[in-house]
């Protein structure tokens, strides 16, 4: 099912065509606490600020036809209940629990497995793929297209024979599907090997086969041994054809691979009675070179297309040597690193860390300060910051952050470090123009000119561009009891956060704190509750 949490939200996406970091957004969805619920799922699509919407609606055939063409849904299935992808094609709807299980259902068959349970996605027109995904989406198409140019020169110059060039790119495949084949042993979820190996039943179990002891050979894996092979017998195909030797030894190669053919059916047959699809296209790859090898095995064998065979498959095998190890240590980092994750966004955890700090009292009377958000909500929030701070840059976009997704749960108060003494310095100016602009001019406008002097822009142009306080003095003594509070808390250096008088725990970085809005959200409007409920108990 994990995997399939995955797979659903990747499809999400793709069918509402929005780019997202396929490696980020399984890394996310993962280390999510709740994974794999319904919360882990639009937790990720936040983290993403991807536009959506998950709701209950009325499992009725009217509510259907207004539902988007694509929405994750929450199917009831006997006992069990399945997310799936719906997509709704003319008076049937499609729906995808994973990469090879779908159904096709009336609007009356789906009505009754229907939950009501809808997450829904929109993109918005500025949704584009990050710089860093555009650059190594370009770098891989042009390595690929480059790749092709010079095996296709290489074809040119010397004239290779059909059964080569076919021998050669059934070669290549060998690689790409051993590749695949390790990464579902190590549970890397691939398009490939969820297409293959994904609705497991009882005769075919991609996972069984290959955790079995069949699955190794003397202490080797048979995947490690297939990527060793096809990749030595690539490389040879490709320096034996520029330095125009007959590949006859490769033919040769396969007849010995046949053995090992033959085990890894029979063992699937008889010992593991489940089948690997991905195994199966391997001994079927392995089939046709044998195949191959038995049509065009007259050519001599040349001694040096032996020693050409010979050095490729060392060097093979000694970087594997190399890179198993790297690969290894990366999967268990990776690991530990999901798990580290989810165990840093248990917001017991997280609640504990933060009550432990002293509560200081965060309220100033008659102070005309900025806040942003819900004023009346419960979860208060005060950040100590400065315009000229390098460190409150990230915190500032953090404001920004929460306040777009949550704005409705937090108030998030900003108190600027600013010496109402010198009131000539570019701080104090900027500091009494943004409280301004915060009364004057509205919210959304004053988070805009926060924007622009946290990122970078110098006073002098922000100033001019955004103009200087027309009334300072309506603001001067909110700047003063602001001043006196943070010397009466001990607060020295920015960025300082406080969330319900509490200090932000230092064990976690302040960026982590988007991941806990909600539960801090409900975690404290039942505590409030409860003593008010306490109050009306006596009262009655």
């Amino acid at each position: 099912m994990n995997n399939s949490v995955i797979y659903q939200v990747e499809q999400l996406l793709k069918l509402n065509k929005i780019a997202f970091d396929q490696e980020e957004l399984t890394f996310q969805i993962q280390s999510h606490p709740s994974y794999p619920s319904l919360h882990a799922i639009t937790g990720v699509l936040t983290h993403f600020n991807i536009d959506h919407l998950a709701m209950v609606v009325p499992a009725t055939e009217e509510v259907l036809d207004q539902l988007p063409k694509v929405f994750l849904t929450c199917m009831k299935m006997e006992e069990d209940q399945l997310f799936g992808i719906v997509v709704k094609k003319g008076n049937s709807l499609i729906t995808y629990y994973d990469a090879k299980d779908k159904k096709e259902y009336s609007k009356e068959a789906f009505l009754h497995y229907f939950t009501g349970i809808i997450v829904a996605v929109e993109k918005k027109e500025t949704d584009r793929p990050s710089v860093k995904n555009k650059k190594a989406t370009y770098l891989r198409t042009g390595l690929s297209v480059g790749l092709g140019f010079l095996l296709l020169g290489l074809l040119y110059q010397t004239q290779l024979t059909i059964a080569t060039i076919g021998y050669g790119i059934i070669a290549f495949l060998g690689v790409f599907v051993s590749v695949v084949i390790i990464k579902q042993q190590s549970g890397i979820a691939t398009s490939i090997g969820n297409a293959f190996c994904s609705n497991a039943n009882t005769t075919k179990n991609c996972n069984t086969v290959l955790s079995s002891k069949g699955a190794s050979l003397f202490g080797v894996k048979l995947s490690d041994l297939s990527l060793l092979y096809f990749t030595g017998l690539s490389c040879s195909v490709v320096i034996l054809s520029m330095l125009q030797y007959a590949i006859t030894p490769l033919y040769i190669l396969s007849f010995i691979a046949t053995p090992i053919t033959l085990y890894s059916v029979y063992y699937q047959y008889a010992f593991a009675k489940a089948w690997c699809p991905l195994c199966i296209v391997i001994a079927g790859i392995l089939v046709v070179h044998t195949g191959i090898g038995v049509f065009q095995i007259n050519d001599r064998i040349q001694i040096n297309a032996l020693l050409v065979i010979g050095i490729v498959y060392t060097l093979t095998v000694v970087a594997w040597l190399y890179i198993e190890p790297i690969f290894l240590a990366s999967k268990k980092l990776k690991k530990a690193t999901i798990d580290f994750t989810k165990f840093k966004r248990n917001f017991v955890l997280f609640e504990t860390l933060l009550t432990q700090t002293p509560k200081k009292e965060t309220h100033i009377n008659e102070a005309s300060e900025i806040i942003f958000g819900n004023i009346h909500a419960p979860v208060s929030i005060v950040i100590f910051t400065s315009p000229f701070c390098k460190h409150c840059t990230s915190v500032h976009a953090l404001v920004e952050d929460i306040i777009k997704h949550y704005g409705n749960l937090v108030a998030i108060t900003i108190r600027i470090s600013v010496n109402v003494i010198n009131k000539e310095s570019d701080v104090y100016k900027i500091t009494s123009r943004l409280t301004e602009i915060f009364h004057k001019e509205g919210p959304d406008q004053c988070l805009r000119s926060m924007h622009d002097i946290y990122n970078g822009m110098l006073p002098n142009n922000w100033l001019n561009n955004w103009g200087n306080c027309t009334e300072d003095a309506l603001y001067e003594q909110t700047l003063i009891n602001q001043q006196h509070w943070t010397k009466e808390n001990g607060i020295n250096f920015t960025p300082e956060i406080l969330i319900n008088g509490h200090s932000f725990p230092s064990e976690y970085a302040r960026e982590d704190l988007k991941y806990f809005i909600e539960e801090l959200y409900e975690h404290t409007l039942k505590e409030t509750m409860i003593p008010f409920s306490s109050q009306l108990q006596k009262a009655i």
